[in-house]
């Protein structure tokens, strides 16, 4: 590959990459030369000590969840959100293995894998239904099924997976599976692997299991869950808890053993890594960290005989992956994570500077040299969003709870502070002047306010308000919410002005306004005809999801679930619905060329492999292109102010860039 990692494994059209992707997981080699990452857009291999990014695996679908390297070192074993698992040669850099989606399940059941210690085996879990299956590692085939004792019906559930941890001689198997049916707490089964015998079921944790691992002698198991940092630690052959150890601070505690049989342990709170001797209760080092730990592993390194070592650190941040030996106060390699989730992205005036907004705060990358300026935080709070005057100066909204701030970035002065929501407030815009702003919130509340402390509510809705969009001269708001209705209001005196048709295509919108893909119309009349035939009238709700005004003022556009909507800005009737292809059905990223000719819309995955990106001339309404998009939801798009440039951010932790020029005609601008 060539050395430059922002052009590595692109989708075709694009010609840059910001970013490296979310997290999911970490993982180090054995040798400690190579960390592995599985991120949403695939598995980037790193070189230690220098962080060097060597390779990067499993870009076709991208989305890998979780990895781990065999004791050996010759394999690293990757589940993907496809629910596939993958067993790749190191050396050769190729997959050897293959587990169909038919045999084991990761997007739904979210299991950790993990190799046996010689190698040999590689066990996954479906914990919903108390089930670890064994695998050969090298052909793919499964070895051994293991079911717990799970009498109850178990809900999906996602957020933190549940571990698998493998006695030192192979011969025991340990496992978490949900003790109720909300899998709000779970038991630990271990199984003797030769002969399937269920040897224990551990039973007394409060909250879901987040760590496992043994003794070195076997006989005993310490777990960690998220119950306010408690630790347990377990005797495998009786069957009973030994000890409990709690560090209410910590949300999740990782245990490990020393080579003497020491137990440790790791949890992190706040920006702080902190290491126990658990037996001495003595803190043995204590690790600063940018943000909130997203990944925590211990490593145990073992000798040529099988002995363990010393214990190896490896965590990811929101703005960092480090590496650390547990008894050296210096990071062994660490790198930053340039961005997290982009849900903002915007080109400053003179186009040399694309802004992008994550929950960590604000980034502002040379659009030239693809490369990260500098990135802004406001402490305490959450960037929501961002507006660039026409000199280029940045103000972003930050809430914390429910109290909102202005602050200009370049002077980190606040310039106004809003407290009038009473629930979580969702969506936020400002004006293309700068002023006023306009916040949502779960349960209806809308409001516009300014810096001179004028607040005004606007009366209507009812339900979680999911767009907003000031018109081009800020003298009105349109506002979609999940109450199935879109408003226009009028910003000076707060009154609504009108409601845009939002009625589902089988109900009182006439067929003719649809138009765009054809299988999709077919669909709709079907169902339109079915609710007739059995006399449905009964209204269903419907919601704008994403809204942009054209730059001229003359038109809005929504987004929703199955279709674009055209609607007159000065009439507010519909002009058309544009009904999508499957793999294009949420268009939830919207924007318009800064010449209003050409139109984008961003849709979050559905289904194959990418969420494509739309292009759309405006006069016609006609698709130009379609970009492959992201491994995972378009989350906003942006034009270069020549629009030559168009920029996608996506949930996978990535902006794209696009050349225009090939599908836009640009002569007139």
């Amino acid at each position: 590959m060539n050395k430059n990692v922002n052009t590595w494994a692109l989708p075709d059209g694009a010609i840059a990459r910001l970013g490296r992707g979310g997290v999911r997981d970490i993982a180090l080699s054995p040798d400690r030369k190579t960390l592995a990452v599985a991120t949403y857009m695939g598995v980037w291999l790193y070189e230690l000590p220098t962080m060097t990014p060597i390779h990067l695996w499993e870009t076709e679908r991208g989305m890998s969840c979780r990895l781990n390297f065999s004791p050996n070192g010759k394999w690293l074993a990757i589940g993907n959100f496809d629910e596939t698992l993958k067993v790749w040669d190191v050396e050769r850099q190729e997959s050897i293995t293959r587990i169909e989606s038919s045999k084991v399940r990761f997007r739904s059941r979210l299991s950790r894998v993990v190799f046996s210690n010689d190698s040999q085996y590689i066990a996954t879990s479906e914990p919903l239904i108390g089930v670890v299956h064994l695998w050969d590692a090298e052909i793919g085939e499964q070895i051994a099924e293991f079911q717990a004792d799970l009498d109850i019906t178990v809900r999906w559930q996602g957020g933190v997976p549940r571990p698998l941890c493998f006695s030192d001689d192979g011969q025991l198997l340990a496992c978490p599976t949900p003790a109720d049916s909300e899998g709000t707490a779970d038991f630990i089964t271990v199984w003797h692997v030769e002969t399937g015998e269920q040897i224990a079921s551990l039973r007394g944790h409060t909250a879901r299991v987040y760590a496992l691992n043994f003794s070195p002698c076997g006989k005993y198991l310490a777990s960690g869950d998220l119950s306010g940092g408690t630790l347990r630690e377990w005797d495998v052959t009786a069957g009973t808890q030994m000890r409990k150890f709690s560090y209410p601070e910590y949300r999740g505690i990782t245990p490990t053993y020393s080579g003497s049989g020491s137990l440790l342990a790791a949890g992190a709170h706040q920006s702080t890594l902190t290491v126990w001797n658990v037996e001495n209760d003595e803190k043995l080092n204590t690790f600063d960290s940018r943000g909130g730990v997203d990944v925590l592993r211990f490593l145990t390194e073992k000798s040529p005989s099988g002995g363990r070592l010393k214990s190896v650190l490896i965590f990811a941040t929101e703005r960092e992956i480090k590496v650390w030996d547990t008894d050296n106060p210096r990071a062994v390699a660490s790198i930053s994570r340039e961005i997290d989730s982009p849900h903002f992205v915007a080109f400053l005036p003179n186009g040399q500077t694309l802004v992008s907004v994550d929950s960590p705060g604000i980034t502002c990358w040379n659009v030239a040299e693809k490369r990260r300026q500098r990135s802004i935080t406001h402490p305490h709070t959450e960037v929501r969003s961002v507006y660039i005057s026409p000199t280029g100066n940045i103000r972003a909204i930050n809430s914390l709870e429910n109290t909102l701030h202005v602050w200009d970035v370049d002077t980190d002065e606040t310039i106004a502070t809003f407290a009038g929501h009473q629930e979580y407030v969702r969506t936020f815009a400002f004006a293309p002047a700068g002023e006023p702003f306009a916040s949502g919130d779960t349960e209806g509340g809308l409001y516009i306010w300014d810096t001179q402390g004028k607040q005004t509510a606007l009366l209507g809705h009812t339900r979680l308000i999911r767009s907003l969009a000031f018109d081009r001269e800020g003298k009105r708001l349109v506002s979609g919410s999940t109450d199935g209705t879109a408003r226009i209001w009028d910003v000076a005196s707060g009154k609504e002005i009108a409601t845009l048709p939002l009625a589902p295509f089988d109900q009182t919108l006439e067929v003719e306004r649809y138009v765009g893909d054809a299988v999709q119309k077919q669909r709709k009349l079907r169902l339109q005809h079915e609710r007739h035939a059995r006399g449905d009238t009964v209204a269903r709700p419907i919601t704008m999801e994403a809204v942009a005004f054209s730059p001229c003022g003359s038109l809005i556009v929504g987004g929703m679930h199955n279709e674009l909507r055209v609607w007159d800005a000065t009439t507010y009737q519909l002009l058309m619905a544009i009904l999508l292809p499957h793999e294009c059905r949420q268009p939830f990223a919207l924007t318009f060329s800064s010449c209003g000719q050409y139109f984008a819309s961003g849709s979050w995955w559905y289904a194959g492999e990418r969420a494509p990106i739309q292009l759309w001339e405006v006069a016609t309404w006609k698709t130009i292109a379609t970009l492959p998009g992201h491994p995972t939801d378009v989350q906003c798009l942006a034009f270069s102010p020549d629009n030559t440039l168009l920029a996608s951010a996506g949930f996978d932790g990535t902006i794209l860039f696009w050349d225009m020029t090939s599908y836009l005609t640009l002569n007139a601008y």
